[in-house]
């Protein structure tokens, strides 16, 4: 470190410079922007154990790891081990699963922390219950998923599991709210947010169902439940004159300007032709089937989660998958599979015998209900969204 400065006083200046090193060192931990450099010093460096299968074939399972590992590498301040050396080290030591040898795991690679999980069928989705554990073979953290089929619905719910278990400080979602609320006050969760309408979006909710309150004077308080979604902004329509929820469109990315939901009331439909009395009875007796096979369904359904979160924890607790584990996840399977039917029967019996009861209704009826008048919700701005719609 070069020195100028007044030769009358060295003491001082030489005392100054000392302090201002002081200063440095102790403002770089705790600086909010680092360099490039920096950052990569700071990030946690994170290696994914190969994932244990139960029932299902390689190919599957290596497919779901490469969507895990994809999104891990996406999660902020994470810095993934490549998936070559984790593979290498994985045959070298063999682990079973057992936090002891991850912890070596771990060493071995250089990483601060190991995700290691076990991936088994579910219907035609998956279930995955993943752990964190540290170089010392702690558990900081678990998380099970349930995640579709379906690529996109796949993708996501892989990546709210790698949120929720390396960074759950970042598994949130946004609420905007938007209709004629001008001037009124809003609560969520019982806690005051502002007055509408809010400069932004009120960001760092966690996904899930909130209680909103708007209250507004002239008005009855408007008092409903919100879905949040990990990362996305859930603009809400609200009508305060009827009470009610007009539109729900989840963005997943905020764009320049609110897009507006528009109600349109569309006039009612012609009534149809009178029906027979017999239309009815045969609606409440399909209607009550359908109830039955899906409370049937719901209960299997429920019974078979409960054996199967146990039969996990019993491989856990084993090392490792046995015959015995594999012939009782295929009875689960079987269940699974008849839990589904269950529903599915049950549900198009219900809804068969909802359309029965909806035509005999309104065979009597001189002219439809205003209530029941469709309700149109297009998003303006042009953009893609989900539009939900109804009275809740």
């Amino acid at each position: 470190m070069r020195h100028h400065g007044s030769r009358t006083r060295p003491v001082s200046r030489l005392l100054g410079a000392a302090i201002a090193v002081l200063l440095v060192a102790c403002a770089v931990p705790a600086g909010a922007a680092p360099g490039r450099k920096g950052g990569r010093k700071a990030a946690r460096v994170v290696a994914i154990h190969p994932l244990k299968p139960l029932g299902l074939d390689a190919e599957t399972v290596a497919n779901l790891e490469g969507v895990l590992r994809g999104e891990v590498e996406r999660v902020p301040g994470i810095r993934l081990v490549p998936e070559v050396r984790s593979r290498a080290v994985a045959v070298e030591l063999g682990c079973d699963g057992k936090e002891a040898c991850l912890a070596v795991y771990a060493k071995k690679l250089g990483a601060r922390e190991v995700v290691h999980g076990v991936v088994a069928g579910l219907g035609e989705a998956y279930s995955i219950a993943l752990k964190r554990v540290d170089r010392t073979g702690r558990v900081l953290g678990r998380v099970d998923a349930e995640v579709g089929g379906e690529r996109e619905v796949l993708i996501d719910g892989i990546r709210a599991a790698a949120y929720r278990l390396l960074r759950p400080d970042l598994y949130t979602g946004s609420l905007e709210i938007v209709g004629d609320v001008e001037g009124a006050e809003l609560y969520v969760d019982g806690e005051p947010r502002g007055t509408l309408p809010l400069d932004a979006p009120l960001t760092g909710l966690e996904p899930g169902q909130h209680a909103v309150k708007i209250v507004k004077k002239g008005y009855d308080d408007f008092d409903k439940f919100v879905d949040v979604r990990f990362q996305r902004t859930s603009v809400v329509e609200v009508d305060l004159a009827s009470n009610t929820v007009s539109g729900v469109i989840y963005q997943e990315e905020k764009p320049p300007e609110i897009p507006l939901v528009k109600v349109v009331e569309a006039e009612a439909p012609a009534p149809p032709p009178p029906r027979s009395n017999l239309l009815g009875t045969v609606g409440w007796v399909t209607g009550g089937l359908g109830a039955v096979g899906l409370a049937l369904g719901a209960g299997l359904g429920l019974a078979t989660e409960q054996s199967r979160q146990r039969l996990i924890r019993d491989i856990e607790a084993s090392g490792g998958p046995t015959e015995r584990h594999v012939e009782e996840y295929a009875l689960l399977r079987a269940q699974a599979t008849q839990a589904n039917v269950a529903m599915a029967v049950g549900g198009g019996l219900l809804a068969a015998g909802a359309t029965m009861l909806a035509f005999d209704l309104l065979s009597v009826d001189e002219a439809p209900s205003e209530a029941s008048a469709l309700r149109i919700v297009p998003a303006a701005g042009g953009g893609p969204g989900l539009a939900l719609v109804g009275r809740f």
